[in-house]
């Protein structure tokens, strides 16, 4: 669902010049030998860089820096959990933040997946199932954004009313409403409101919240990498699931991530589907009420909330 959207933030285009002092700074000795940037990211600018002995990430950040440093403590949380890049180093060059991480070889499970067979498709979905459980064995206390040090720095209220308060605020108060019309703003609202009790239930956990095939990255059937968690929180599964039913609705990878999840000790409520659609709902609210939304996530969202009401 992702493919045709469009970077709301411009890709910076650093010289040689900067790369060279950017890559000396965690790596003094390293000599760069080329760079180009990578596709993928809509907002941050990801570079590869070439070096006379290997291969590294530049990561620009460009709409909150402070989340660097927030990932390079993820990624050391869960290195040996979940497949996951090393940062190297974290840093300022300019008014830019930057990270200088791990170069991992691998494939975008949005690139690869579709060219598969459904056995294959499954065999995929149990390994990123698998890596999903494991993130999700990460519990919390309590919902909310994590600071540099993994902590619940930023409590968010749990619940029904949260829920409505939440979507009204985009769907019918504001700038989502225009961009899905009356009607639709207002049925989605009514599909939340007779489905605010659904619950998923247990202690909130670690989710990655853009689990799906641009930030997943697959060696074969395996995953060689989860990327980009600059907006990992402490909530509960179905916010991935959401995602992920979101973007890859296909039933072999499906079945194949149900069952990678529950090999990894997870358990998924039976209504889950309608749960993932139900959280999927406050990720397209949050979306639409971000500044300049493209024509086509507009479309995106729209489709979306088609689909999930139509799933009641």
């Amino acid at each position: 669902m992702r493919q045709g959207w469009t970077r709301t933030l411009g890709a910076l285009t650093p010289s040689a010049d900067d790369v060279a002092a950017i890559v000396r700074a965690s790596l003094p000795k390293a000599r760069v030998a080329a760079f180009e940037a990578v596709d993928g990211g809509l907002a941050n600018t990801n570079i590869r860089v070439d070096l006379d002995d290997g291969r590294v990430l530049l990561r620009l950040y460009q709409r909150d820096g402070a989340q660097a440093a927030k990932e390079a403590a993820l990624a050391e949380r869960l290195r040996g959990t979940v497949p996951v890049a090393r940062f190297l180093h974290i840093g300022e060059h300019g008014d830019i933040r930057f990270a200088l991480v791990e170069w991992i070889d691998g494939t975008r499970l949005e690139i690869g997946l579709p060219t598969m067979a459904p056995k294959d498709r499954r065999a995929a979905g149990h390994a990123v199932g698998q890596a999903l459980g494991a993130i999700h064995g990460f519990a919390y206390e309590r919902i909310g954004f994590l600071d540099a040090q993994l902590r619940v720095a930023s409590p968010i209220s749990d619940g029904p009313d949260f829920l409505l308060a939440f979507l009204r605020g985009a769907f019918i108060d504001g700038p989502a409403h225009a961009l899905l019309g009356d009607a639709l703003a207002r049925a989605a609202m009514d599909h939340a409101t007779a489905h605010k009790n659904l619950r998923w239930g247990g202690a909130p956990c670690l989710v990655h919240c853009d689990f799906n095939g641009s930030n997943i990255l697959m060696r074969g059937l395996d995953v060689a990498a989860v990327v980009d968690w600059e907006f990992a929180m402490s909530a509960r599964p179905d916010i991935d699931f959401g995602n992920l039913l979101r973007n890859h609705p296909d039933e072999a990878f499906l079945d194949g991530v149900v069952a990678g999840y529950r090999a990894r000790g997870r358990s998924l409520p039976e209504n889950w589907r309608a749960l993932a659609r139900l959280s999927d709902l406050m990720a397209w609210a949050d979306l639409l009420s971000r500044p300049h939304v493209h024509p086509s996530v507009v479309e995106s969202a729209k489709q979306a909330i088609l689909e999930t009401i139509g799933a009641a």
